[in-house]
């Protein structure tokens, strides 16, 4: 009789539901529903060299001031790892650290994470900058003090890995990039950057050159027009050849520290020095 196959249909219908519902839980439970996970929107090229580039940090007038150097490997899940220093030997030295992802079939690299720190004479750590893309955030540590910065859902944040993103500038393939960069002397606090290339190309050796790009923060226009005198200049001379580390530099050590130049071994510092 139909009223006898009823509990066995209702019994049936459970089934199917518990089932349906433990489907969506492992779904859930593997990443294929929920949130999408925060991520960089910067793409890099991927590096055409791996290795340790060493250098020397150098004041304005070209006399050594202590180590420099940058290394690129890949890590066993295809990762690539940068770690390296520069810094005035036995004065304050900068340490920093970055890791890039493959993206886009392997065709560009996005940041992960980066980090950098200032340490003193001692080695103790006086600031740190700290930045996790996929936690969507940037931590800044000063003397045991942390603070904190949610970043954009458009996150361009690039701090300690900024030559690895000028290659297509200095090909010519953009006339200028723009980015965001996280400070920690006025916040934390995220700025918007840009870097373009000056016209000057210094030619190391026969075959080599180098472009010159320069890093600019953007401010308003009265507070840069006030500002701008104070500000140091900052430079990257690129190889467009080659993706990877730049062949010098021109930065501050540290935000409000004293200008250096970076320069790679091997490559005369006097080509970079004279303006």
């Amino acid at each position: 009789m139909p009223g006898t196959l009823q509990p066995a249909a209702r019994r049936a219908d459970l089934w199917r539901v518990a089932r349906s519902r433990a489907a969506v839980s492992l779904l859930c439970l593997l990443g294929g529903v929920g949130p999408a996970q925060a991520a960089s929107s910067l793409r890099f090229p991927v590096p055409t060299q791996l290795g340790e580039f060493e250098g020397e940090t150098l004041d304005p007038e070209g006399a050594a001031l202590g180590p420099a150097r940058v290394a690129l490997s890949r890590d066993p899940e295809g990762r690539i790892v940068v770690e390296g220093e520069r810094g005035i030997a036995g004065h304050e030295m900068v340490h920093f650290t970055a890791l890039l992802e493959p993206v886009d079939g392997g065709g560009a690299l996005r940041l992960v994470r980066q980090r950098s720190r200032i340490l003193d004479p001692s080695g103790a750590v006086r600031v740190e900058t700290a930045i996790d893309h996929e936690a969507s955030q940037g931590t800044c540590t000063i003397e045991g003090r942390q603070e904190t910065v949610e970043l954009p859902t458009d996150d361009r944040v690039a701090n300690v890995t900024v030559d690895l993103l000028l290659a297509p500038v200095a090909r010519g393939e953009l006339d200028e990039i723009t980015f965001q960069a996280l400070f920690c002397s006025v916040g934390p606090r995220l700025l918007d950057v840009s870097a373009r290339r000056t016209g000057r190309v210094v030619r190391p050796s026969e075959g080599t050159q180098a472009v010159e790009i320069e890093y600019e923060v953007r401010l308003n226009p009265i507070l840069a027009r006030l500002a701008r005198p104070f500000l140091p200049r900052i430079l990257f001379w690129i190889d467009p050849a080659v993706s990877g580390p730049s062949l010098a530099q021109q930065v501050p050590l540290f935000p409000r520290g004293p200008t250096i130049f970076v320069v790679r071994r091997g490559i005369p510092p006097g080509l970079f020095l004279a303006d």
